[in-house]
């Protein structure tokens, strides 16, 4: 009975891998976005929080966003999306379904991504980056052999969080100016979003480490004023 019990088990098994292959090569040649099933989603986040402690699903990124981290890095298209894109679990419980049209002129849906409002202030945008951090590390995870990953961690992103907020940019004050004289909040997540798109063509066109890019980005003194003159 057991080895029956097993045999059975192993078929279900290859059946399954087989059924998800082929919906993965149909949306590949569909040019779709690759949707994991919610099953492999328990999975990476339990792994997640295995190694780095447990997360609530208010900064835990929805499924759309993880999804989309992970076929960026498949398919070595990496892209530097704006915080309305980051949508975490709470915020996107469920991912709203998209129509398409394809070639032949039938009608598809597929997994959509929540947009969700702009940070408004300085913890809001340390709360909305910490979302996108979890995703680089997700995928990082699962994929330990892509080079310029190993350094999209937790630490390369604060980082990044302690820069924008800091001196240099957020808390930022003119000589001899009263009261608040610093950039403007628009100014502020207009120029995170550019440091990290400079750090994206880096790694994608000179090859860097993802903490070196962003680190070269953030030093970029050409972008920062462009930025903010």
């Amino acid at each position: 009975i057991a080895q029956a019990q097993a045999l059975d088990a192993w078929v279900a098994a290859e059946a399954r891998i087989k059924e998800r292959t082929a919906m993965e090569a149909t949306q590949r040649a569909s040019s779709l976005p690759l949707t994991l099933p919610s099953g492999d989603h328990v999975v990476i986040r339990r792994r997640y929080e295995d190694v780095h402690g447990r997360v609530e699903d208010s900064a835990y990124p929805s499924e759309a966003v993880i999804d989309r981290r992970l076929q960026e890095v498949e398919m070595n298209s990496l892209t530097a999306e704006p915080l309305s894109d980051v949508a975490s679990r709470v915020e996107a419980s469920e991912d709203p379904l998209s129509a398409i049209v394809d070639r032949d002129g039938s009608l598809r849906l597929r997994k959509g991504s929540s947009r969700v409002p702009l940070p408004q202030d300085s913890e809001a945008l340390r709360r909305r980056l910490h979302v996108l951090a979890i995703s680089y590390v997700v995928a990082r995870d699962r994929n330990p052999s892509t080079a310029w990953l190993t350094t999209a961690t937790h630490e390369a992103w604060r980082e990044h969080v302690e820069y924008i907020l800091g001196e240099k940019v957020y808390g930022l004050r003119i000589p001899g100016m009263e009261g608040q004289a610093g950039p403007e909040w628009s100014v502020v997540l207009s120029y995170d979003l550019a440091v990290r798109r400079e750090a994206v063509r880096a790694v994608l066109y000179e090859g860097m480490h993802f903490q070196d890019a962003m680190r070269k980005a953030r030093s970029n003194t050409e972008l920062r004023e462009l930025t903010f003159v």
